[in-house]
């Protein structure tokens, strides 16, 4: 059996056909769609990609794997997806397009890993990108990557194809595709990547789509080559965003939200999620209930028939799986620094809690002591009820304020859950050392 686990980074649920847009931008996947389960109300753990990258092959949340920062490490958790398909005779692949999914953080595990700004070939191909975010230009340095590239889902599928020639044996790949990830590539005689600017944010939302488009094409390449090697028909292929992308739906002190990883509004948070199980299973149904790319890791181990773990915090996505029937609670929280905005979200049937504040340190720099004492005038807690304003728009807190309590003690309770077990699992590697 074939395994894909294809995310596409910073894609929003409502820009495939599949979940509502009407522009056509997305034809190959909305084919899959067809053959699959599609997951109408999936969700992320974290507005930025390596936490959420952690959740996928963990099935843990962030906070438990100490991985909440920039610069935060995976430990050596000895029970990630690769590690155990391996275990159980899959050879495991990892192709990716954007520097936080590597083994420099420690996603570990794969027999093969592909870090597409690592590859000499795809640098020389591939042409400079202006570097918007100082943060990473330590982390590049730290790697050994002579200048920031933006490796495309073209250039994964030539890393992928070859290893779908070779039909001996079982097979997991996980591919990270960065197309629809700012800075966005422009076709024009002067091609280059836009930046992210407030003033243009319609013809940002014009370019993402664009790269939605082009990664669209690049993945019926692959089915392509799949259905061409004869392997699409048994093979499990799951496919989701890490994160979305705002694009000025909200705003804070009249500024318009434009990038990841900051509030967990719905545009951030909710995702594509879509798979197709072997042999056509489930095709053409859409599930309703709440779920979250946690589910991907315990999905794949029963569809492959391997027991799972006790502690994945994942559930099984499978349509027939009794777990799919209970009430779920959403729980999700990001930070990219110690001095950057803490923000969480919590969502438990239709009403949603945003929590923002109260964990973000003052950092060494004006900019970040401005934004701690900004914080304060933030309010603290949000509150929305998805059914009847989908949009984010009514700010419930003070009218409902029995129910910030209640969700407020949930999210406290979960919280303080994950750190018990985030030193439970420490205290264990440090005895494996000894």
């Amino acid at each position: 059996m074939v395994v894909i686990v294809y995310v596409f980074d910073s894609l929003r649920a409502d820009f495939f056909d599949c979940y509502g847009c009407t522009e056509n931008m997305s034809p190959n996947l909305d084919a899959l769609a067809r053959d699959s389960v599609v997951y109408e109300n999936a969700y992320t753990t974290a507005t930025w990609t390596k936490p959420a990258a952690a959740s996928i092959i963990t099935s843990q949340y962030p906070r438990a794997l100490g991985v909440m920062h920039e610069m935060n490490v995976i430990p050596d958790y000895h029970n990630t997806l690769p590690k155990t398909l391996k275990e159980h005779g899959y050879s495991t692949y990892a192709i990716s397009a954007n520097i936080f999914f590597s083994p420099f953080f420690g996603f570990n595990g794969f027999d093969e890993f592909f870090v597409l700004q690592m590859d000499r070939e795809v640098m020389e191909k591939r042409q400079k990108v202006k570097d918007i975010e100082k943060a990473r230009l330590g982390i590049r340095k730290q790697q050994g990557i002579e200048r920031l590239v933006k490796p495309l889902s073209e250039d994964i599928n030539q890393k992928l194809f070859p290893i779908l020639s070779n039909r001996v044996g079982n097979k997991f790949i996980l591919a990270w595709s960065n197309d629809t990830h700012s800075p966005y590539f422009a076709d024009s005689p002067n091609d280059y990547f836009a930046a992210l600017k407030s003033r243009n944010i319609a013809k940002l939302r014009s370019l993402y789509g664009d790269m939605v488009r082009y990664n669209d094409i690049r993945f019926g390449e692959l089915v392509g080559e799949l259905r061409e090697c004869r392997l699409y028909d048994d093979s499990l292929i799951v496919v989701a965003g890490d994160h979305g992308e705002p694009f000025g739906e909200h705003s804070v002190f009249g500024r318009p939200l434009i990038t990841h990883g900051s509030l967990p509004y719905e545009e951030v948070i909710r995702v594509p999620l879509i798979v197709k199980y072997p042999q056509g299973k489930y095709a053409g149904m859409r599930c309703g209930t709440l779920v979250q790319l946690l589910d991907i890791y315990p999905t794949i181990l029963g569809v492959c028939g391997i027991r799972r773990d006790v502690g994945l915090e994942g559930v099984s996505l499978n349509p027939a799986a009794d777990s799919l029937a209970r009430e779920r609670t959403i729980f999700i929280e990001s930070q990219r620094a110690p001095h950057h905005l803490y923000s969480a979200a919590i969502r438990k049937g239709d009403y949603k809690l945003i929590k923002i504040g109260g964990q973000s340190k003052a950092g060494r720099s004006w900019r970040a002591w401005a934004r701690v004492i900004l914080l304060k005038f933030v309010p603290e807690f949000q509150l929305f009820d998805l059914r009847s304003d989908p949009q984010e728009r009514r700010n419930l807190s003070k009218k409902q304020k029995g129910r910030v309590g209640v969700l407020a003690a949930e999210y406290i309770k979960i919280q303080a859950r994950l750190e018990r077990k985030r030193d439970i699992m420490k205290a264990r590697r440090l005895k494996m050392v000894k």
